[in-house]
């Protein structure tokens, strides 16, 4: 380890392209890409809620009112990725490959103990939703589909630090590809369960596993490449705090935003309830809609990220800042 000789010859060009092309041609050739599947994902979302209605109104409330749950725990894993992919595109800019596997090994490995901790939920979900005060309309249909999305929530963890991974050596259109393939079989099972089989909501959760499990699958093969330095090891697992610690310490303020902030919405969508169930599908809906016009930006702040990480770890201070301006 530690020699270049341990990054493929496309992750070598793309370590000289980010650290010495054009700032413009860097940004764009890495965000445009994460920008599309943001907006991709979007719509794949209102698409998703207009099928739910196909069930039942009540349905849409349910999946609107349970998915801000989901994401709240989800920063746990989402939280994790962000963090890390940060320090992994540093390692990389500093040339520094054997720190680049500990960190994406030891990455893995810290996704699969909040995993861990996720599934102890599994036996309590119907407790876990009372106590986040769910409205008792939502219940008979949210506890189903809520253990679920609990095993699918698991899935996604693994496929998110993935993501964060190839982020980090700038296979965005990868990820595109990877993601629209994704996006495609959940509408197409949804379509098939909701309008086919008439299944109730339990079915759309099965419909997310299967499609996640396709991804999870191609990470699967991609990162047990022998002399892949992104790739995973078992014996590159490091607990030491050079290697854990600047993840953790980069992580823990991104958890807690990313919890707080649809925590937030928890909260606003149970008081909402007093206008009716349905009340809270609309805001679902409306939500969505409008995250037509504002998550594209997710995509050129992911892509920055990295780009800026990596000029960093490089001791490119100036064009690090030159990408952030």
């Amino acid at each position: 380890m530690g020699s270049q000789a341990e990054l493929s010859e496309k992750d070598r060009k793309f370590r000289e392209f980010s650290l010495n092309a054009s700032a413009w041609k860097v940004i764009l050739y890495v965000s445009v890409p994460l920008a599309l599947y943001q907006s991709l994902n979007q719509l794949f979302k209102i698409l998703d809620s207009l099928m739910a209605s196909h069930i039942s109104s009540s349905a849409v409330s349910t999946i609107s009112y349970l998915s801000q749950l989901d994401m709240t725990l989800s920063a746990l894993g989402g939280g994790l990725a962000v963090g890390a992919g940060v320090k992994i595109s540093e390692a990389y800019g500093a040339g520094d490959f054997d720190l680049v596997k500990k960190r994406v090994s030891t990455l893995y490995s810290l996704c699969a103990a909040v995993s861990i901790l996720l599934g102890v939920l599994l036996p309590f979900t119907e407790e876990f939703l009372r106590f986040a005060g769910t409205p008792e309309e939502f219940m008979a249909d949210g506890v189903s589909y809520f253990r679920l999305d609990l095993i699918g929530m698991v899935i996604m963890f693994f496929n998110n630090v993935y993501i964060s991974v190839e982020r980090a050596r700038g296979h965005s259109r990868w990820i595109l590809i990877l993601n629209v393939a994704v996006i495609a079989v959940k509408l197409i099972l949804t379509a098939v369960f909701v309008y086919g089989f008439h299944g109730g909501i339990h079915m759309i959760a099965i419909a997310t596993i299967i499609s996640q499990a396709l991804m999870f699958a191609a990470a699967a093969v991609n990162i047990c490449q022998p002399g892949n330095a992104f790739g995973f090891s078992f014996s590159s697992i490091s607990l030491k705090k050079t290697v854990v610690l600047p993840i953790l310490t980069l992580s823990g303020p991104v958890i807690v935003e990313k919890a707080a902030f649809s925590l937030g919405k928890v909260l606003v969508n149970s008081m909402s309830t007093v206008y009716g169930a349905l009340t809270v599908g609309a805001l679902g809906i409306s939500n969505n809609i409008g995250g037509i016009s504002t998550t594209p930006h997710i995509g050129f702040q992911d892509g920055s990220s990295a780009i800026i990480s990596q000029n960093l770890g490089a001791g490119k201070p100036a064009r690090a800042l030159e990408i952030f301006f």
